[in-house]
């Protein structure tokens, strides 16, 4: 499990044994020489657990487990390798066993401990985002085809993620209707064009990163490169109005989408996720992502002992 003697003071890293991203935070640590232990599931890892509720205490192979800051990522990449619906549902069991474990647990320092039991509702951070001083795309909620009257300039999301954005009249070619209505609502808005952002804040520490690919949409395709943006840190305003949504949604890491308003020129905000791939943007920034993340989580239990 551990890399050296557990340690009370030590950082837990938990995720997938083919995360790209967890192997690049281990890295980091092993280079930077802090203390840390790791949990790594996957299709060749099954250690052993037992978390005792009536003492609260965690076992990971027979051996208490001890730590002061703690990472958790869900493990994404064995279902994604091997196709198997049981791989997903192996990583969620894990996940909710070690973020429940973390849950009840205060004293252990973790990433958006005040986000921990909600689900991200797009629609709600975009309008808490507009509220906070950011600026976001023409936005319609709905299922009524008979309200888009401006179909080639506009784009279609699932409501809820878990797809790509799309051209909503190639969309709408494919989608059946009845009575002019889709069978659910989605996220229909105005199309943006590049360049193309994502802001990393850590703490109150922020990177940004240029997202550079044809595509409407990076995710979808391999052919994307990112490197580090100038300037766009400069403007205050932006992560003054971001500092004050992460606040609201009880955010110290995460990453936010934004890309720019053909007629205006601005950067519009799209979206925030909570539990972002970092690996290739802590590559574009020579280490310094996950260094910073590193440097955060070990810092915050002394930054809550202080407080307490």
């Amino acid at each position: 499990m551990a890399s050296g003697t557990p340690l009370r003071s030590s950082l837990l890293i938990v995720g997938g044994d083919a995360d790209p991203n967890i192997t690049a935070l281990l890295a980091a640590a092993e280079r930077s020489g802090v203390p840390y232990q790791r949990l790594l599931v996957g299709n060749t890892s099954h250690p052993s657990l037992t978390w005792d509720l009536s003492t609260g205490q965690l076992c990971v192979e027979g051996e208490p487990l001890l730590c002061s800051a703690a990472f958790v990522r869900h493990d994404v990449f064995t279902a994604l390798q091997d196709g198997h619906a049981s791989s997903h549902q192996r990583a969620l069991a894990w996940h909710t066993a070690i973020t429940g474990w973390l849950a009840t647990h205060p004293e252990v320092f973790i990433f958006n401990r005040g986000n921990l039991n909600q689900v991200t509702n797009k629609p709600l951070v975009l309008k808490l985002a507009h509220g906070c001083g950011l600026h976001i795309p023409d936005t319609l909620i709905t299922n009524d085809v008979e309200r888009l009257t401006q179909r080639d300039e506009q784009v279609v999301k699932p409501i809820n993620g878990g797809g790509y954005c799309e051209p909503l009249a190639e969309v709408l070619e494919r989608t059946p209707l009845k009575d002019g209505r889709a069978a659910a609502p989605a996220i229909i808005q105005q199309r943006l064009v590049p360049p193309e952002i994502r802001i990393y804040a850590v703490g109150n520490q922020y990177f940004a990163f240029d997202v550079i690919s044809s595509e409407l949409d990076y995710r979808a395709t391999q052919n994307c490169r990112v490197q580090v943006a100038e300037g766009v840190l400069s403007n205050e305003g932006l992560t003054d109005a971001l500092g004050k949504l992460l606040a609201k949604l009880g955010l110290d890491f995460a990453a936010a989408d934004f890309k720019t308003c053909p007629t205006t020129g601005q950067l519009v905000f799209l979206e925030v996720n909570t539990g972002p791939m970092f690996a290739a943007f802590n590559h574009a920034s020579d280490g310094k992502l996950c260094d910073a993340m590193l440097e955060y989580l070990l810092g915050g239990h002394a930054r809550d002992s202080a407080s307490s």
